[in-house]
């Protein structure tokens, strides 16, 4: 059963819900934390894994916002009382497990969305934790579903259809803007090439025979393009330089090779403005 509590910072208005006059509420905000409240996630390979673990359990539950900030975790779920309370206990297990916490992660708070406004709120509150706490530890947002939502990956793309089908009014430029900007030039560093493809698909490197590393790996041949020649890109991908152009002609989710880009374009622009640039904004 979902625990009562608060969440640190200011919250959205959470508006009384009658059941018996409004109907069931629109859906659930619900904040997540580990027993000992120490930190979640604190480097970029662990909230990649977070947002893996959360990711995958979201879609049953129409996740349409989610996002760690230091202790705790925020996500908006549209869907059923008894259904969240599913998604807290399966996410609970699957983050304990994928970072080896030996603290137990709990849901420290659950609240009805009452109605369109209460959602988009909801949904701008949870977005900008940056804005709320102070922080500026995660500026590519890899511990929220920020990055889906823009196509920048390929784990939790269902999100961004729940909020077309919830919020339309929340539109990309608002998304982009929390996200600090994403530049459009092309990159000119392919050593960023390897970080923006295990980003795009929230994994902590590429290395090893996983389905998903060798996706990853093809995937970021076919998003550098005929720019880099192959034996500039081999070393930097760990394989031969024959394996190379094999990927580079094996077929691959154009997503996934669009998601690529979109790290390594956010990356490099990132670099290029200096130190500070990466920290995200939400008015």
């Amino acid at each position: 059963m979902l625990a009562g509590g608060s969440a640190h910072g200011t919250q959205p208005p959470v508006r009384q819900v009658d059941s018996w006059s409004m109907g069931s509420p629109l859906g659930w905000h619900i904040g997540l934390r580990l027993a000992d409240d120490r930190v979640l996630a604190g480097t970029p390979r662990e909230r990649r894994l977070l947002s893996r673990a959360v990711l995958r359990h979201g879609a049953r539950a129409r996740l349409v916002a989610y996002r760690a900030a230091d202790t705790h975790l925020h996500a908006e779920l549209l869907c059923e009382r008894d259904e969240a309370g599913r998604f807290a206990r399966s996410v609970g297990c699957a983050v304990a497990a994928a970072l080896g916490k030996r603290v137990p992660l709990y849901a420290s708070f659950c609240k009805p969305i009452a109605d369109q406004r209460h959602g988009q709120s909801t949904f701008r509150y949870i977005l900008g934790q940056e804005h709320h706490h102070g922080l500026e530890s995660d500026p590519f947002h890899e511990a929220s579903n920020l990055p889906d939502l823009l196509g920048l990956r390929d784990v939790g793309h269902y999100t961004a259809q729940v909020l077309g089908e919830a919020f339309p009014r929340i539109r990309r430029d608002e998304l982009v803007a929390t996200l600090g900007g994403v530049p459009g030039a092309e990159p000119e560093d392919p050593e960023l090439l390897v970080d923006a493809a295990a980003a795009a698909l929230a994994l902590p490197d590429l290395r090893g025979r996983h389905p998903d590393a060798v996706e990853g790996r093809r995937a970021a041949v076919q998003a550098a393009g005929r720019t880099w020649a192959a034996w500039q890109l081999a070393p930097l991908l760990g394989m031969g330089e024959r394996t190379a152009e094999r990927l580079r002609r094996q077929a691959c989710d154009p997503g996934l090779v669009a998601a690529v880009r979109g790290q390594w374009r956010l990356r490099s622009g990132r670099r290029a403005a200096g130190p500070g640039a990466g920290a995200s904004r939400s008015e």
